[in-house]
């Protein structure tokens, strides 16, 4: 044998060199040797110098490459389904299939927690400096939000990477991201499709619970979500729960209305920023809803939801996997077009199906039904068939023994057991059973046949004794259709009465067929009989209600109205007709919206059709035209009908003319403004002294610098800087005074009430600067304390002003007689929960006798020697006017204390 030897013996010209050495472990003498010895010798010296080049040549054994390296990227961590079922599917299959080693690493976004840009920017900075010394081959964002951010930092954190986009749907991924070296595989999700395959399986539901949770992805998919469902909204309603916490999300699915289904998209957040696990959240809806519920994903499938067309996350990380080991193997990521996984087949869940009793029937063809119920055929098949057969065998050989016996005696007994299992099963089904043979005149009746007990002795009936038992005013019709089934083809039906021997009438529903010969000559006559008296006597107390209804209803002094399940108009009554001066088929359906003012009608439908996609009761206001031409306003108040079993059956409602009410309401507030504006001129007149005092400040300012600057310019060339100050405190004196003036024009001038966001603050400003000489020759301190960046409120700017004016004048009068040090009135701002922000002016006086009493409140009741007792009244008026609250109370160290309330503008 010999031995191949590698050594290296140096490296001249940055080259190295190797020296083959052969032995062969013993010497060999050529001499001795034969030439066949000698060739065998030159192969194997030839043979080993080829295996020592094809060493020195090939790269894998200069030195073996390193392990592939992999970076999944997580959008919410590594325990957030159904985003860690595809990643765990797709790296238990790269692992396993890849057939080589992997440096497999994961990060997490934590993208429910930490979504804002300076997380993100954080985050950039950090995974910077974590993959400087550790770069992938292959970078794997999971879910869309981290598909996202690999999109957005690919050229900083990973340059010379490919990037797998999975576990996401196609339209959340950026614009541009497959361009360079990328590739997608995923979902495009078929949103109409989930109501779908609801109304598939529960086509009479009525309203759709979505649970979703409030995290950035979450809110984008409750957007897009909505979108896809508007064409649905006409058959059903929908309740979005994305605005809850989850104890919220749990109390809702417990009081759903009858009729609902359960739809769990996702949910990472609550609304109180409280991170789930959705699988886990999934399981707790499903153990206190009170409907059914469907899913998304099948990984879902076990966990509560009934099922659909559902998508395929693990399958999904599977073919990520795949796709994933072609690209480390060396093939392009950008040569794979986009993949789109489909839902797969309809699956439902048997135990869901069974318990909200959804019929296996309305499943679509093709559909798979899971953890069904083994049963005992399931569980025994071939002992039952064992058995079975031996059974059989038995019963085989038995039968041949007495076969002959049993068919003589079946033979015999065959038409009496026959007719008594017809009695049998006439007298269980209240039935009554006859018939006619035409030969011998012979009219035999069994069961329970009212007919039977009209015949005293049934040994001799016959046709004629049996229509003797018919009614008088029937017998006619009878006969006609007897002869109709004679001569025609033979069937028989017809409604009649008959008497009883104690002499009570029963309605009788008679059915039944002739027989004929081959002559088409009829032989006899059968049928069946049925008293139906019960239910005749139903219908004629039902046609009598429905009689005294419409009396009632077209008596009635309003307008009554009912609709359908359709939202279509079903009835309308007299006074409605008489009120419009149209006919029942011009008002029906959807004709009674002609004659609604074109200025209510959007408002009257939206409130219309929420409160029937909802279920509940509605008042609202809008005019409808009369029968002359004059629009009337009404007062509609509808409620929702149902059923004795629940089911919903449209809407019942009423109209009630208020057009007085409103006409006299609107003069009230006629007169409340006009009332206000009298008190707005007599407040500015008694403060004429003081007003006077404020205009004369900046007028006399603006006399002392026009002299000044004209003693300057007399006395020759003039300090330019000097007359330009001058000027400058002219101009700012006449600012002042203009203000002044323009805010007394406001409280002056009588105009309409605007209703527009204010700041509550700047208002407080301008009623101080207003009252400002008043305080000062009051002697009264005013302190303010305004809360900065208050929200604007809703109102109308004069009325407000007003408010606060005879607020403060109010409380300055009252510390009239304290002393002056003593005087102080404090102005406060505040912004309260629930869009409420609150204004209170307090004084150091000597209160309220009686707090909150409503006498303080009458127009004309004052304590002032000179007061009209209209203040306080049209103050808490016009903040009542604004949908505020105006309370009055006395402080805790004293004085009075008055707040009231206005509700924050909201944009629209």
């Amino acid at each position: 044998m010999g031995r191949l030897i590698l050594t290296k013996v140096g490296q001249p010209s940055g080259r190295r060199q190797f020296v083959l050495l052969l032995g062969w472990g013993r010497w060999v003498d050529h001499n001795r040797l034969g030439a066949a010895q000698v060739a065998s010798d030159r192969a194997n010296f030839l043979c080993c110098a080829l295996a020592c080049f094809y060493f020195l040549l090939n790269p894998a054994t200069m030195a073996a490459p390193g392990p592939k390296k992999v970076l999944v990227v997580h959008s919410f961590g590594t325990a957030a389904p159904p985003f860690t079922t595809h990643s765990k599917a797709f790296e238990t299959e790269l692992t396993e299939k890849i057939g080589e080693r992997v440096d497999l690493d994961e990060v997490s976004l934590d993208m429910v927690r930490y979504a804002e840009e300076d997380d993100q920017a954080a985050l950039v900075n950090y995974l910077a400096k974590r993959q400087a010394k550790w770069q992938p081959d292959l970078v794997v964002p999971v879910g869309s939000p981290a598909g996202v951010f690999v999109a957005q930092f690919r050229d900083r954190l990973f340059p010379a990477a490919s990037i797998l986009y999975c576990g996401m749907d196609r339209r959340r991924l950026p614009p541009g991201a497959l361009e360079k070296n990328a590739a997608f595989i995923g979902e495009n999700y078929v949103i109409p499709g989930f109501v779908e395959d609801i109304l598939q399986i529960a086509p009479a539901t009525t309203n759709i619970a979505v649970v979703l949770g409030a995290s950035p992805v979450e809110q984008y998919w409750a957007a897009a979500f909505r979108k896809e469902f508007e064409p649905f909204t006409n058959k059903v309603g929908f309740t979005w729960l994305n605005q809850l916490s989850f104890d919220q999300m749990l109390d809702r699915v417990r009081k759903l209305p009858p009729h609902s289904f359960i739809f769990m998209v996702l949910l990472l957040r609550d609304a109180t920023g409280v991170t789930h696990n959705a699988n886990e959240a999934l399981k707790r809806i499903h153990d206190v809803a009170n409907a059914p519920m469907n899913g998304i994903f099948l990984s879902q499938m076990g966990m509560g939801i009934v099922g659909g067309r559902l998508y395929p996350d693990e399958l999904e990380g599977i073919e990520s996997a795949r796709l994933a080991i072609r690209i480390l193997h060396g093939e392009p990521a950008s040569s794979f077009p986009p993949r789109i996984l489909s839902a797969l087949e309809p699956r439902y869940d048997w135990r869901e199906l069974r318990r909200w009793k959804l019929s296996e029937a309305r499943l679509p063809k093709g559909s798979v039904v899971q953890y069904r119920e083994p049963t005992l055929w399931d569980h025994y098949k071939l002992w039952i068939i064992a058995g079975i057969s031996l059974c059989v065998a038995q019963a085989l050989l038995i039968s041949g023994l007495i076969v002959n016996s049993v068919r003589r005696r079946l033979a015999e007994a065959s038409l009496r057991e026959s007719q008594e299992r017809m009695k049998l099963a006439a007298s269980a089904a209240q039935l009554g059973l006859w018939d006619w043979d035409m030969a011998t005149d012979r009219v035999w009746v069994a069961g329970r046949n009212p007919g039977k007990s009209s015949l005293r002795d049934e040994s001799h009936a016959d046709y004629s004794r049996f229509m003797q038992a018919i009614h008088p005013d029937d017998r006619d019709s009878v006969a006609r259709g007897v002869a109709k089934a004679m001569s025609g083809g033979g069937e028989y039906d017809d409604t009649h009465r008959m008497v009883m021997p104690d002499g009570r009438v029963r309605w009788i529903a008679a059915r039944g067929r002739v027989e004929f010969d081959k002559e088409h000559k009829p032989l006899r006559m059968r049928g069946i009989a049925f008293d139906i008296t019960e239910r005749k006597q139903a219908e004629d107390r039902a046609e009598e209600s429905e009689r005294r209804f419409l009396e009632i209803a077209n008596s009635a002094p309003v307008l009554i109205w009912a609709s359908g399940t359709d939202k279509l108009c079903t009835f309308l009554n007299q006074t409605w007709l008489e009120f419009t001066g149209r006919t029942l088929e011009e008002e029906i359906g959807d004709g009674w919206t002609e004659a609604v003012h074109p200025d209510d009608l959007a408002q009257c439908m939206k409130v219309y059709e929420e409160s029937f996609a909802a279920r509940r009761s509605f008042t609202m206001e809008y005019r409808l035209r009369r029968h002359d031409g004059e629009y009337r306003w009404l007062s509609d108040h509808g409620v929702p009908r149902y059923d004795a079993k629940k089911a919903f059956l449209g809407y019942m409602g009423s109209c009630v003319d208020i057009s007085e009410q409103r006409n006299a309401t609107e003069e009230a507030e006629r007169s409340r403004e006009q009332l206000a504006h009298l008190t707005r001129v007599s407040t500015l007149g008694e403060l004429g002294g003081s007003l006077a005092h404020e205009l004369n400040q900046p007028l006399t300012a603006i006399l002392s610098n026009a002299q000044a600057a004209s003693r300057f310019l007399e006395q020759g060339p003039a300090n330019m800087n000097e007359v330009r100050e001058i000027l400058k405190d002219i101009v700012e004196e006449d600012r002042r005074a203009g203000e002044i003036i323009l805010r007394m024009r406001g409280m002056l001038k009588k105009e309409e009430v605007k209703m527009l966001p204010q700041d509550l603050n700047e208002i407080v400003r301008e009623v101080q600067g207003l009252l400002r000489s008043e305080l000062l020759i009051r002697n009264v301190t005013a302190i303010t304390r305004l809360e900065p960046d208050l929200p604007q409120v809703r109102g109308d700017h004069v009325r407000l002003q007003q408010v606060l004016m005879n607020l403060i004048i109010n409380a300055c009068e009252a510390m009239g007689s304290m002393p002056r040090t003593a005087r102080v009135i404090t102005i406060s701002t505040q912004a309260l929960d629930e869009g409420i922000v609150q204004a209170s002016v307090a004084d150091t006086g000597p209160g309220f006798a009686t707090e909150n009493s409503t006498s303080m409140f009458e127009p004309f009741r004052t304590t002032k020697a000179n007061g009209l007792g209209l203040g306080l009244p049209i103050c808490r008026s016009i903040v009542e006017s604004h949908g505020g609250q105006f309370r009055v109370s006395n402080g805790i160290k004293g004085g009075a204390l008055i707040r009231f309330t206005l509700k924050v503008h909201e944009e629209t």
